[in-house]
């Protein structure tokens, strides 16, 4: 039965086409007997084994980050309608903090049950309007036994995923997914990881020009460094770390580690050093070396994330700045840093120097940067006054 608006599944009535997939299609429809609006996902005869499996696993789930089961027909499930838009980044760092724990929050229910996902991915993860997640698409999760001397165990194995099936995307699989390894829950947790990764930087940890070259990389190689603060990138770190034994055990863990983060940013207890590379205005006559600007402003971000213990605060979040002329105690204050941002960096081009104005007073410091493009180019530390980048010192 080919579906069009005004099309009736029993007493559901089709208004519009939401998207298609490999498992079918789903529709944004009206419950005629109580006149809400409900996702229906219909799904293809020859995946009807994976829609029981995909309506036992939702079922079984109660949770207010999961999307719900309202109903289920002989090819077609009906879902909670979810408004909102796919999970993206870049993200600044205490939104992707508070985002990442209702994921992790809902994930740890689900592994509770048995249930893992085993497709982990942004598009999976709707953010309401509202600012909440909702995990969608349980399509490939799996259903595993567990009796009593194994329901306290990280390592059950799913009876569903038998070695050398490959299922889930490619780009968020885990190690052991890749190699069509028996996966547990903590395969999950890498892919939880590779959501986190890309919700702080805007990219995927793992890109290739094929399938095989990204589950290649997964397999073997390490993603480029996050430019966030270290007590998250060493949650990442810990997510991705290729040997499940590695990683957290449980989701839990992970979630717990996250709350302290975010309770860290949220209190200001964190006693990590952070430094702020604002955008450079372009002052020469003709305006026509923006780009240069930008790219001096990332040469010096990349070249911060190279210190340990050092909290480099994004390029996104510094660049909201761009264009503005902002005194540095509003910056400072500014919800974007979390008021974690203990220094600003500025550029004096005429004198080629750069200049920290420390924030607060107690982390003055000497700091000598040499730039690979600019070996010739140091520091000074300069007192704490309005200033506006590119403004001559």
């Amino acid at each position: 039965m080919n579906l069009a608006a005004g099309t009736k599944l029993g007493p559901y009535e089709m208004i519009a086409s939401i998207g298609v997939g490999g498992m079918g299609e789903v529709w944004k429809a009206r419950d005629t007997r109580l006149g809400r609006i409900v996702a229906i996902k219909k799904v293809k005869e020859q995946h009807s084994e994976r829609f029981r499996q995909e309506a036992k696993s939702i079922a079984a789930l109660n949770h207010p980050n999961i999307c719900q089961l309202f109903d289920i027909g002989p090819d077609y499930l009906v879902l909670e309608y979810v408004e909102g838009k796919p999970l993206s980044g870049p993200l600044p760092e205490k939104a992707a903090v508070r985002l990442a724990i209702q994921i992790a929050t809902a994930l740890e229910s689900a592994h509770k049950k048995g249930i893992i996902h085993r497709d982990l991915k942004p598009s999976n993860i709707m953010v309401t309007d509202e600012g909440s997640v909702k995990l969608l698409d349980f399509g490939l999760a799996k259903l595993y036994e567990q009796d009593a001397s194994t329901s306290q165990s990280p390592t059950a194995d799913f009876p569903a995923t038998q070695t050398g099936a490959v299922l889930g995307t490619v780009a968020y699989m885990s190690p052991e997914q890749a190699q069509g390894q028996p996966a547990d829950a903590r395969s999950d947790i890498f892919s939880f990881g590779l959501v986190l990764y890309e919700m702080l930087s805007g990219r995927r940890a793992f890109s290739g020009d094929s399938s095989y070259a990204i589950m290649d990389a997964i397999v073997k190689g390490d993603p480029p460094p996050l430019q966030t603060s270290p007590s998250l990138e060493k949650i990442v770190r810990r997510c991705l770390a290729k040997q499940s034994s590695e990683r957290f055990q449980q989701m839990f863990e992970a979630r717990q580690a996250l709350e302290q983060v975010f309770e860290d940013k949220k209190t200001g207890s964190s006693t990590e050093p952070s430094i702020a590379v604002l955008p450079f205005a372009d002052m020469s006559p003709g305006k026509d070396n923006e780009w240069f600007a930008d790219g001096l402003a990332e040469e010096i971000i990349n070249a911060l994330t190279q210190i340990s213990g050092l909290q480099v605060i994004a390029r996104t979040s510094a660049f909201a700045f761009k264009g503005r002329q902002s005194r540095i105690r509003r910056i400072v204050d500014n919800a974007l840093f979390f008021d974690a941002l203990n220094s600003c960096l500025f550029m004096n081009a005429r004198r080629k120097q750069c200049a920290i104005s420390p924030l607060p007073p107690t982390f003055l410091r000497r700091v000598i940067l040499t730039l690979p493009m600019f070996p010739n180019w140091t520091s000074q530390v300069v007192e704490d006054r309005p200033m506006r980048p590119g403004k001559t010192l």
